[in-house]
């Protein structure tokens, strides 16, 4: 039954660290850290490869950060 416990209280970290990539297509991407029970990240960063400001999105969790 300890087992149980720990599962069902065990608290989630308050902040994820995701991987957002440029809209422009040109495969940089940069990390970037979020709230876990936040909306996805949309970022608009400069992007060397275009070398202007451009959009970049959330793509996948990386992991959680406590």
């Amino acid at each position: 039954m300890n087992w149980a416990r720990k599962a069902l209280f065990n608290k989630k970290s308050a902040r994820i660290l995701v991987r957002c990539v440029s809209m422009a297509g040109t495969n940089n991407s940069i990390n970037w850290i979020r709230p876990r029970v936040g909306p996805k990240a949309v970022l608009l960063r400069y992007d060397k490869a275009v070398q202007a400001k451009v959009l970049f999105v959330e793509d996948k969790k990386i992991r959680s950060i406590k």
